[in-house]
């Protein structure tokens, strides 16, 4: 088995290898990417839920069995990990699910099951990030 934790336009080298993956790549799927480090210097882009459903993890000749998020809290602490966890982890477990759905013909069926979990979990108490706006949410 391999675990995969390197840049997603880097997944080509995993091609034609008989191992199975669990991918983690490092620009998606690390959920501190965009808030900075420690001494606040910014690195990467902040990757919300639509550049992650974006992610295809489907790869011709690679055995793909899985995926995780992954955080180290270099920025984060107890009231910040429900914001950055749950929305973006749901996206990638969704999309691991269902790598055959076309994102921009579904987006609105996509928005609104993410926005119904969403509600779901901050029902359930967990202070989860918006999936879209307060009012397309009421809509």
């Amino acid at each position: 088995m391999l675990h995969w934790w390197g840049l997603s336009k880097n997944l080509d080298r995993l091609k034609n290898r008989t191992n199975e993956v669990i991918l983690s790549s490092y620009d998606l799927a690390y959920l501190d990417v965009g808030f900075g480090n420690r001494n606040g210097i910014p690195y990467q882009t902040y990757i919300n839920w639509r550049h992650l459903y974006s992610f295809n993890p489907r790869l011709a000749g690679v055995n793909v069995i899985g995926g995780e998020t992954c955080m180290w809290s270099e920025l984060s602490n107890i009231y910040t990990h429900d914001q950055k966890i749950w929305i973006r982890t749901s996206v990638l477990s969704e999309r691991l699910w269902n790598d055959g759905i076309n994102v921009e013909k579904e987006l609105l069926q996509i928005t609104k099951r993410l926005t119904a979990h969403s509600l779901r979990m901050r029902g359930r108490g967990y202070k989860v990030s918006p999936v879209t706006v307060q009012i397309c949410e009421e809509d």
